[in-house]
């Protein structure tokens, strides 16, 4: 069961983020905040795809977080530490390290 259910979250996963990455590039000739917004629709639909998988999310802490501006550096645990802050975290940044940059696809 829980192999079904894996393959099913992968399966709405990967459609997903196609289908959200297609529409990104639609909003590359607009001002960079218009690429916010679907980044943003992407992160809320996979949390709503979690619940294919069985995973159930719990935020703490949410009252510790500034109304300014502010760094939030975490210790990734895995891919979902950075889908997580767009439901957690209003209007945020992401910042990654020049390296990453080098990888295929990825950094293009």
């Amino acid at each position: 069961m829980n192999i079904f259910r894996s393959i099913l979250f992968n399966i709405a996963f990967y459609g997903w983020t196609g289908f959200l990455t297609l529409i990104t590039l639609l909003t590359l000739p607009f001002p960079l905040r218009y690429g916010y917004y679907p980044q943003d629709f992407w992160s809320k639909g996979i949390q709503k795809f979690l619940w294919i998988a069985g995973v159930r999310v719990e935020i703490r802490g949410l009252e510790n977080i500034p109304e300014t501006p502010a760094l939030i550096a975490s210790k990734h645990q895995s891919a979902w530490d950075t889908t997580i802050f767009f439901k957690a975290v209003p209007r945020v940044a992401c910042v990654l390290k020049k390296e990453l940059l080098g990888i295929p696809v990825f950094g293009w």
